[in-house]
């Protein structure tokens, strides 16, 4: 033996031992040694050597560290070992020259012995085989083939222990092995093989409850970090521990090689070995959970393949913990009857790049499945590779390659043959491969996220407490491995409920209560982390950093201050790692978990002043874009005028299409950003944000999202001590109440706003908010209050823009007063100036106001032109509502007698008022319906008024109140004529003097009084 590399490496000087000193020159022998009597190019050095960067001078210094090594050799009297080829250089040896080539033959000749169960021999040569390691292999070693090399060694020496132990067992020295495989297992928790050795070993000596004891490690061990049970092998010896039985065997199946490969050993002849068919699948988890569908389409398409005498690759990715390990393993268990042949599993440790397993080392773990020895295999990657191939050419298998780092990680492991199933799991998306399918899979449902729980920390605690383990599961954020860990954790502490978890989860940091032993979440995410580039990293920082949760490259880049065009990159290849989800065309959102992780690291590598610039960043963008989406030819200015400073938008962030298309799209970031303004310090972002998203509300009729921001709004305004936003968001907010029929809290603060702005001199405000004051009293039926307030609006400043919509409001106070020749000229001027706008809800308003107002003068002609036109103008914008032309349609018919579409259009403005939420109109059409169906003479009338009786006394509107009472005395006046008398007492009190309806509810009453008949019949229009 001249060379050693068991250990450090070092060469055979006479009857001692000599080092390399210089780290490169080892590295070179070591490369060679390991590669013996084959010729090695130098390009093959030099990436074994330095990797995918060599230094440009790289070839000539492999050429002079050959040549050095050469001379040291010749001086140790190592003369010809390295010798030159054609590209390269080949080192010459004789078996037996280093001791790892002795190694080899030792424990093949072990194998042989054991073979004919001569296990004492077997157990000498294992022995003697063991004893050549000096330490880590190749421990002096710095290269970039060291480290894969290094592991391959190492799973070759622990093979050869577990082979010595298997042997010393079977020998009688059971109780001798027990303190050696105590401490692999505990060093090796992921290698089954020496636990199911110290198992028997233990129930060798008597020992069987510190057996059993191992067994329960082993699984708890297993689920927790896998989510999986052990292999069937394990689970065997388990039950035979477990019953007592004097029979288990000390050699389970798959741990001795057959005599005939042991021959294949000894002969060097791969190709002669013949591996008894085996599954090497992990037990699946008990009680599978979810993914229905995707199991489903897999055992279609493995039927249709299958009947086409086709292969399969299937491609799984999803984030880290999703579930992609235990789907594959269920999937492959569930159709291994199609592949009997073999079943095989291996990690390829592709969450890191540092350990995941190189191809050579993964095609030897393949082909030791199917029964060949490590002796017996090629030496190289590429005659391993056509061995597989052919191999896999020759049987029916299914495969499970878990784990994998990249498409060229598993490229020369695909089937180029027909007859296979290949299941494939990465955390990243794998798209330079021949899949023919692949799934990339989501969270779990609500109900499977709880059947998960129930599963781990029991039926019984969860049946007990629904509420809870529900909480759980949105805490967990339906995460399969957080779900997992969570239960471990409850199930570990059986005086904590399930309110306990959900209340440490939601009220401190989650991912610190995930975690069980040395498993956690973090650690789950951290490695793929780990695995991107500078700019994708900090791409998912700033993302934790930040308030929204939806983000796009324009996202990024404002508050980066970077290029669009990089951080889309960054995001995509977040998406690709399954770090961020693309839930849309180019929109991202990161997992509730993965932002808690993105945001802890950010707080670690980033210093402050950097996380809030990006957070200004990203205000800045929004502030301005959003001014820009309610006028796209530039920012604005209602937006910016009650501050000091505006934000700027660079040409390159400015969106494609600034519109109310863009607002949609924002529409949940803008209200987020809102909301955390005043505790981030951004009040004047935030108060701009406010003002700017109040039109897009406005117009989609979003009015509890306008009364929580312009309440912030408020709050902002307090903060700053400006009052023309103050004045402004108590004007906003009035918008909102009155739509939701609040009409006292409108009122309110209509006079707040009035005050403030009288106080400061904003005098246009002022009437528009008087104009506002004015609409709402219009409601609620104050019609001589409205009428005088809008005249003064008009009056004092007939400049605003405002002016064609008081015009349109008067011209409808004076129709409910009755005054209708001056209702139809103050229409027709409102529709005259706005159509002199671009405003087209004000056209619109002014349509349908000269629409009603005809209709109340007796002209439902020309009502029915103008209403008609009015609403084929609202369809074309969708997101205008017309509820009240609609209903004034309905109205429009019953006076022509049309009473089916009157019926009709009432209950389809019902319908619509319903779904955007206003009340006061509500209340109106309920009114209207019911006059309809006493015009009909259908039956219903009475039920509709009570609907608008109670809708109007909840928002205060006296005069659909007073219509109401009114329609009700008309339906009972026959058959009830006290109860209608105390009806037409309320209507009397509630209609205004002017108003038109009191003289017909005065002479019922009259009539009522004097003891007349009371069918005095309704008007067509009822009052309306």
């Amino acid at each position: 033996m001249r060379f050693r590399v068991l250990g450090t490496l070092e060469i055979r000087v006479g009857q001692g031992w000599v080092r390399l000193e210089r780290p490169r020159r080892r590295a070179v022998l070591a490369y060679l040694l390991l590669a013996p009597n084959r010729a090695v190019t130098v390009g093959e050095l030099i990436e074994a050597i330095w990797g995918a960067l060599p230094p440009s001078t790289a070839r000539s210094q492999i050429q002079n560290d050959v040549a050095a090594i050469r001379k040291a050799l010749l001086a140790w009297g190592q003369a010809e070992t390295i010798v030159t080829t054609t590209g390269g250089y080949k080192l010459v040896s004789a078996a037996g020259h280093t001791d790892y080539q002795v190694f080899r033959r030792l424990v093949g000749e072990a194998t042989a012995f054991a073979g004919r169960t001569n296990w004492a021999a077997a157990s000498r040569k294992l022995s003697e085989a063991v004893a050549l390691w000096q330490g880590t292999a190749l421990a002096d070693v710095a290269a970039a083939f060291a480290e894969p090399a290094r592991a391959a060694l190492e799973e070759q020496r622990l093979d050869a222990i577990e082979r010595l132990a298997e042997a010393r067992i079977n020998v009688g020295y059971a109780d001798e092995q027990i303190p050696v495989l105590r401490e692999v297992v505990a060093a090796q928790p992921e290698r089954e093989r020496p636990a199911v050795l110290l198992m028997l070993a233990l129930h060798r000596t008597g020992r069987r409850t510190e057996a059993l004891a191992v067994a329960r490690g082993v699984r708890t061990y297993f689920r927790v970090h896998h989510g999986l049970d052990p292999s069937q092998t394990f689970i065997d010896t388990e039950r035979s521990v477990f019953v007592g039985s004097d029979s288990v065997d000390a050699t389970p199946p798959g741990l001795a090689e057959t005599a005939e490969t042991s021959a294949a050993v000894s002969n060097g002849a791969a190709s002669a070995v013949q591996a008894v068919p085996r599954s090497w699948l992990p037990r699946s988890p008990n009680g599978f959970i979810g993914r229905d569908g995707v199991v489903e389409r897999l055992i279609r398409h493995v039927d249709e393949v299958v009947h086409a005498g086709e292969s399969l690759v299937w491609m799984i990715d999803g984030m880290p913990g999703i579930g992609k390990t235990t789907l594959a393993v269920h999937a492959a268990r569930l159709v291994k009857d199609r592949y009997p042949d073999a079943q095989l599993f291996i990690d390829l440790q592709g969450h890191a790049e540092a350990s995941a397993r190189k191809t050579s080392v993964v095609l030897r773990m393949l082909l030791g499945q199917l029964g060949f020895p490590t002796a017996a295999l090629p030496p190289g990657a590429e005659g391993r590779a056509a061995l597989w191939r052919d191999e896999l050419s020759r049987r029916r298998c299914v495969v499970v390659l878990d784990n994998a780092a990249s498409s060229e990680q598993i490229e020369t492991l695909l089937p180029d043959a027909p007859g296979s199933l290949v299941i494939v799991t990465s955390r990243r998306r794998l798209t330079n491969t021949t899949a023919a399918w692949s799934e990339s899979l989501p969270v779990l449902t609500g109900s499977e996220g709880i059947q998960m729980l129930a599963g781990i920390a029991g039926h019984g605690r969860v049946g007990a407490e629904p509420e809870a383990a529900a909480q759980i599961v949105e805490l967990c954020g339906h995460h399969p491995l957080a779900l997992r860990l969570a239960g471990a954790r409850v199930s570990r502490r059986t005086s904590w409920s399930l309110a306990d978890l959900a209340a440490r989860l939601r009220n401190g940091s989650a991912l610190s209560y995930l975690s069980a032993e040395d498993r956690t979440v973090t650690a789950a995410f951290s490695t793929s982390y780990e695995k991107l580039t500078v700019g994708a990293q900090n791409a998912f920082r700033v993302i934790g950093a930040l308030p929204v949760d939806d983000v796009t490259a324009y996202t990024v880049a404002a508050a980066t201050d970077g290029a669009v065009e990089q951080s889309q990159q960054d995001l995509d290849e977040l998406a690709d790692a399954n770090l961020l989800v693309e839930h849309d065309v180019e929109r991202y959102r990161l997992h509730d978990l993965m932002k808690s992780y993105a945001a802890s690291l950010a707080n670690a590598i980033d210093p402050a002043e950097v996380r809030t610039g990006w957070i200004g960043g990203c205000y800045d963008y929004y502030a301005a874009a959003s001014a820009l989406s309610l006028s796209p030819g530039g920012a604005s200015s209602g937006v910016f005028q009650y501050f000091e400073t505006a934000p700027t938008l660079r040409r390159e962030l400015t969106p494609a299409d600034p519109g109310p298309g863009w607002f949609a799209e924002e529409q949940a970031n803008l209200l987020t950003l809102i909301r955390s303004a005043p505790a981030l310090g951004r009040h004047e972002r935030g108060g701009q944000l406010a003002m700017a998203v109040w039109r897009h509300l406005y117009n989609n009729s979003a009015v509890e999202e306008i009364v929580e921001t312009q309440t912030i709004a408020l709050e902002v305004a307090r903060a700053l001590v400006n009052d023309s936003l103050a004045s402004a968001a108590h004007n906003y907010l009035a918008s909102g109440y009155f739509t939701m029929g609040k009409l006292g809290l409108a009122e309110r603060h209509l006079r707040e706003a009035l005050e403030i702005r009288r106080g400061i001199g904003d005098w246009s405000g002022f009437y528009v908010s008087q104009g506002n004051l004015a609409t709402v009293y219009l409601v609620q039926g104050r019609m001589s209050a409205a009428a005088r307030l809008l005249e003064e609006a008009i009056a004092r400043d007939s400049t605003l823009d405002m002016v064609p919509s008081w015009l349109s409001m008067l011209g409808k106070t004076y129709a409910e007063l009755g005054q209708s020749e001056r209702a139809l000229r103050t229409g027709r001027t409102a529709l005259f100036l706005a159509r002199q706008t671009t405003d087209l809800r004000r056209l619109l308003t002014a349509l349908a106001v000269l629409g009603e107002t005809r209709l109340r003068a007796g002209q439902p002609a020309p009502a029915l032109r103008i209403l008609r036109l009015c609403l084929a103008l609202h369809q074309r914008q969708r997101n205008f509502d017309a509820v009240d032309v609609l209903n004034d349609l309905g109205n429009v018919y019953r006076e022509l007698g049309m009473y089916d579409q009157a019926e009709r259009h009432h209950r389809q403005a019902l319908e619509a008022s319903t779904s955007t939420r206003i009340r006061h109109v509500s209340a109106k059409i309920f009114n209207d319906l019911a006059y309809t169906l006493i015009a009909f003479g259908k039956p219903g009338a009475i039920e509709a008024f009570e609907q608008a009786l109670q809708l109007a006394a909840a928002i205060g509107n006296e005069g659909e109140r007073a219509r109401a009472s009114h329609g009700m005395a008309i339906c009972l006046i026959d058959e009830d004529p006290e109860q209608a008398r105390q009806h037409l007492k309320v209507a009397l009190t509630l209609f205004e003097q002017e108003a038109p309806e009191q003289q017909d509810v005065a002479r019922r009453l009259t009539h009522l009084d004097q003891g007349g008949s009371p069918a005095l019949g309704p008007s067509k229009s009822g009052g309306g």
